[in-house]
């Protein structure tokens, strides 16, 4: 593993969301790895902190994040960001407030009463995948 990887590896969503869009055009990614999902029931911050940590070490990916009421990502849901960055090494802190700020907004936006929704039975879906320095 060279230095730069390292270094974009320990960075990566560490004091700010990295996007994907916003990545130095000079650093070029394989995205056509396949889709999986991460269930967070509740939002619950501890599972989504294990989710982060229990990343491969030398891996990145690619996180779009879903609020549903049913957890089945082919049913309604909500996407509540653009594609973002994530290693192990990323704040699990700052992701969660992150997180939890843009269903803040979604909820405003879409005039929903937040304290229902989140009081109600929701899941956290995490669509994800590895992607690939090329």
């Amino acid at each position: 593993m060279n230095i730069k990887f390292l270094d974009l590896l320990k960075t990566t969503s560490v004091e700010n969301i990295n996007f994907l869009k916003d990545v130095n055009k000079a650093i070029r990614f394989n995205t056509n790895g396949k889709w999986k999902f991460y269930y967070i029931p509740n939002s619950n911050a501890h599972l989504l902190r294990d989710f982060i940590l229990n990343l491969n070490p030398n891996s990145i990916y690619s996180i779009i994040p879903m609020v549903s009421i049913n957890g089945q990502e082919n049913k309604p849901h909500l996407i509540l960001s653009q594609q973002f960055l994530v290693t192990q090494y990323s704040s699990p802190e700052l992701i969660i407030k992150f997180l939890i700020d843009q269903m803040q907004y979604a909820f405003i936006d879409f005039e929903f009463d937040s304290d229902l929704l989140l009081e109600k039975h929701h899941f956290l879906i995490l669509k994800y995948k590895e992607i690939e320095l090329i």
